[in-house]
C-alpha cells in the first residue's frame, strides 16, 4: 500500500510537468505554423506586387478563375494556397461550370489544411456547418474546413451593420463600378480587397502585425456557432478570418461563454502567437500594453511600439 501511494505521489507530481511540456511542444508547433503562412504571404506578395487581399463578404468562397487581387471574393487563406503547396486545392473547379463547379467549390471549401490550425486548439479537420444563410457562389455544404489564425484588418472594428459584412449579391455586382462598397479604408494589411505592399507598410515590418491567432470561445471550438467561427477557412472579408487591434477588443485567452469576435488570442494560458509583417513570429502577452497591441495593427499611425510584448 506504501508503494502505491508513493507511486500515485510521484504520479501527481509529474503529471503537471509532463502537460506544460506537451504544451510548451503545442505552442512551438503552432509558431510554426504562423512562420509557414507568414512567408507564403511574403512569396504571394513577391509574385503579385501585394499581399493577399480580403475577400468581398462572408457570403463568398474563393474563385480559382478570378485572380488575387481587388476582383477575388475568396478571402486570404485562399490566396495563399499555392504559396503553401496547395496549389492543387485553390485551382478546384477552375474553368468547370455550373452545377459542377458550385459543388466542386463546396467539397474544397471542407478540405483541412493543418498550417491553418493551433494544435493546443484543434487538429485541422471537418466541421459542421450550420449557418442559416447560403453562399452565393458555391452549394451550400455539409461539413466545412476551419482555421485558428486571423490576419490583421487594423486597429478598428468593422462595421457589418446592415448586411455590410455579405458583401455583394452576385459576381456581375461586384463587378460593377456602381456597387457601393464599405469597409476600404481600414488600417492594417488585409481587408475588404486590399492589395497592400510591404512597401506600404510606413510604420515598418517589424512593427506591424501580419497574422496571428485568433480568439475563440472553448465551447465553440467545434460548433460552428460562434459569429468569429462559423463559416470556412475560405470565406471573404469576415471575422472567422480577420481580427482587429481595436481597444475594444484586447487579446484574450479562450475563455468559456465569452463573446469577443474581433480579437486576437489563443488557447495558451500566458499569451498568443503573432507573425508580424517582417515574417518573424512573436509570442504576445496577454498583458501587453492595449495601446501598444492597437498600433501594432495599424501599418501607417506612427505610433508607439516597445520592444518586448
Amino acid at each position: 500500500m506504501v508503494s502505491l501511494g508513493i507511486i500515485a505521489l510521484l504520479v501527481a507530481l509529474l503529471l503537471p510537468a509532463i502537460q506544460s511540456s506537451r504544451e510548451a511542444a503545442r505552442k512551438v508547433a503552432c509558431a510554426s505554423h504562423l512562420r509557414q503562412v507568414a512567408m507564403g504571404m511574403h512569396s504571394h506578395e513577391g509574385l503579385q506586387r501585394h499581399l493577399p487581399t480580403g475577400g468581398w463578404g462572408w457570403r463568398w468562397t474563393g474563385e480559382p478563375d478570378r485572380g488575387f487581387g481587388a476582383e477575388q471574393p475568396g478571402g486570404w487563406v485562399f490566396n495563399v494556397l499555392p504559396f503553401l503547396e496547395q496549389d492543387e486545392l485553390r485551382k478546384a473547379g477552375s474553368w468547370i461550370g455550373n452545377p459542377d463547379r458550385a459543388s466542386i467549390l463546396s467539397a474544397s471549401a471542407s478540405v483541412p489544411v493543418s498550417v491553418f490550425n493551433c494544435p493546443s486548439r484543434r487538429a485541422g479537420t471537418t466541421l459542421a456547418f450550420v449557418h442559416p444563410v447560403d453562399y452565393v457562389n458555391m452549394s451550400r455544404p455539409q461539413l466545412v474546413a476551419r482555421g485558428d489564425y486571423a490576419a490583421c484588418s487594423g486597429d478598428l472594428a468593422p462595421d457589418v451593420s446592415g448586411g455590410r459584412g455579405r458583401g455583394p449579391v452576385s459576381l456581375p455586382e461586384g463587378d460593377s463600378p456602381w456597387y457601393v462598397w464599405h469597409e476600404l479604408d481600414r488600417s492594417g494589411i488585409v481587408y475588404r480587397r486590399s492589395t497592400v505592399s510591404l512597401g506600404a507598410i510606413s510604420d515598418g515590418t517589424t512593427n506591424t502585425y501580419l497574422v496571428g491567432e485568433k480568439y475563440l470561445a472553448q465551447n465553440d471550438y467545434y460548433s460552428g456557432k460562434a459569429e468569429n467561427d462559423d463559416q470556412h477557412h475560405f470565406v471573404g472579408y469576415d471575422s472567422d478570418t480577420l481580427r482587429t487591434t481595436d481597444l475594444s477588443y484586447p487579446p484574450l485567452w479562450d475563455g468559456f461563454n465569452v463573446t469577443s469576435d474581433h480579437s486576437f488570442g489563443s488557447a495558451h494560458p500566458t499569451g498568443f502567437n503573432m507573425a508580424m509583417a517582417d515574417g518573424s513570429v512573436a509570442f504576445i502577452s496577454y498583458a501587453v500594453n492595449l495601446e501598444v497591441h492597437r498600433t501594432r495593427g495599424n501599418r501607417f499611425d506612427r505610433g508607439v511600439v516597445q520592444a518586448n510584448p
